[in-house]
């Protein structure tokens, strides 16, 4: 289980890997495949 949502995992725009910690204090807008979401469901 995660600490903060901060620590999660996530791809930028440019494909790289990195957390929401880089983010912090900004807004953003969270976008997730269709097929991320429909695995995640599962």
């Amino acid at each position: 289980m995660q600490d903060s949502i901060l620590t999660t995992v996530v791809k930028d725009i440019d494909g790289e890997v990195t957390t929401l910690e880089k983010y912090a204090g900004n807004v953003l807008l969270i976008v997730m495949s269709l097929k991320v979401w429909l695995n995640a469901a599962i």
